[in-house]
């Protein structure tokens, strides 16, 4: 019940301090929230901080601003479980948050299972006012991937370019836990050699990483050397679409595809021989070897080691 309000001269936005019939000072709504516009062009905690409920009527129209805007796909599996939490009175008290452009950046899975389920959820914090900068580092609830960091971030990366580029700067033997921002710093620090694999090796066939660093290393050898360079390009176009019309002379692609098939790459002890199978590949391609088989000379062998 609203109660008549001592100090009319306190006024907070959807709020009022009131006296109730104890003489206790208290909070009341004396209006319904204002939740059209999210604008903020400072960061800060929406409603003065204060937890309100979200109807799905609020979770429609903030759903309908952000339309697009979240880089991150949706999962119902996601949202089925937080549905299932709120219909059993368990969903716990949670903050979602909005950028300063008025979208919800933060929330989209928790906003549908509301609208989707029809029942409000109470006790839900909201900051708004957040930048692009701010969005990178939300990683609460459903872990952003990086891949989905970076297109917040507006860089041009995956998942496999991060590996490619903690190997070229740490070797295998790393086995840090870097953040997004320190992936996306090698990442640009790599810009030129990743390019060049992503341009080379443009299909679904496996491509591990120990497979990218022998390219990369190659690469900063023959990049000067327009010839070499182009015949570079070539092998990583055969071993893409494992195609060998340009004559036997390219078989060495094929034999590396065949070979890199049959051994376990996800395991990090095959790093070693996953790269010396692609150098060696590599040194037959360029020399023009029709073999049918990847085969190492004696000097091959000596380069190696």
């Amino acid at each position: 019940m609203l109660l008549s309000c001592k100090d009319e001269r306190i006024r907070l936005p959807e709020m009022r301090k009131c006296v109730d019939k104890r003489g206790e000072k208290v909070m009341v709504f004396t209006s319904g929230f204002d939740f059209m516009n999210m604008e903020s062009k400072t960061k800060k905690s929406w409603n003065n901080g204060i937890p309100v409920s979200v109807t799905p009527e609020m979770a429609a129209r903030w759903l309908a601003i952000s339309d697009k805007k979240n880089v991150r796909p949706l999962s119902q599996a996601w949202i089925n479980l937080l549905i299932s939490d709120l219909m059993s009175g368990s969903h716990t008290t949670r903050t979602i948050r909005f950028h300063a452009d008025g979208w919800c950046c933060d929330g989209q899975h928790f906003l549908n299972a509301v609208l989707q389920s029809g029942i409000s959820a109470k006790n839900i914090f909201v900051e708004v006012g957040l930048t692009d900068k701010d969005v990178v580092h939300i990683d609460t609830g459903k872990l952003r991937s990086f891949s989905t960091t970076c297109k917040i971030a507006g860089v041009s990366a995956t998942a496999g370019d991060s590996s490619l580029v903690l190997m070229l700067e740490y070797g295998f033997a790393h086995t840090g836990k870097e953040t997004h921002d320190q992936k996306r710093f090698l990442v640009n620090k790599y810009r030129e050699q990743v390019d060049f694999v992503n341009s080379c090796l443009k299909s679904a066939r496996l491509k591990p990483v120990a497979m990218k660093k022998a390219i990369v290393d190659l690469y900063e050898r023959v990049k000067t050397n327009p010839e070499k360079l182009s015949r570079l390009v070539r092998f990583g176009k055969v071993y893409s679409k494992m195609d060998i019309s340009g004559g036997s002379s390219d078989q060495a692609a094929i034999n590396l595809a065949k070979a890199i098939e049959r051994i376990p790459t996800a395991d990090r002890t095959t790093r070693d021989d996953v790269y010396k199978l692609t150098i060696v590949a590599i040194d037959n391609f360029m020399k023009g070897n029709p073999a049918k088989k990847i085969c190492m000379t004696k000097k091959q062998k000596e380069n190696l080691k």
